[in-house]
């Protein structure tokens, strides 16, 4: 897709900032019947380019797509839990999971990283909150 292409081609770009954004996964009726919640990650380059890294609840694939603005981003996240995006939702934001990259850490090292994942987890039990705490926890570490 061109979001992947563009998110390769400005791998260059320094990360400044990560987001962590969450919502009632609708993807299936048992995850609605529970409540589940599918989380996401939004990475703020240096460029102000934004880019939605998730795992997909559907279909168990990892997404990274690069957008313009953090509320594109953030609708990103909301269309593959099946919510209505364009909200200007904000209860949805996790402010206890925010944080500034301090170091000169690139997107190359994000993409790079997705890559060495396993890329059959819609076979596991391992789901999106699961996903983002450990790509949060490789942020962190770098």
């Amino acid at each position: 897709r061109s979001s992947d292409l563009e998110a390769i081609l400005t791998a260059s770009d320094d990360l400044v900032h990560v987001y962590s954004f969450y919502a009632v996964n609708g993807c299936n009726p048992v995850s609605k019947f529970l409540r589940q919640k599918h989380e996401w990650v939004v990475l703020e380059s240096s460029t102000k380019k934004y880019l939605c890294v998730q795992k997909c609840p559907s279909s168990g694939n990892l997404m990274l797509e690069s957008r313009s603005s953090l509320r594109q981003a953030i609708d990103c996240g909301l269309r593959e839990a099946h919510q209505p995006a364009l909200t200007g939702e904000t209860r949805l934001h996790r402010r206890d999971q925010e944080f500034d990259l301090i170091d000169d850490l690139q997107l190359a090292y994000v993409v790079a990283w997705l890559r060495k994942e396993e890329p059959r987890w819609s076979l596991t039990t391992e789901n999106s909150r699961h996903f983002t705490v450990k790509i949060r926890q490789a942020l962190n570490d770098f």
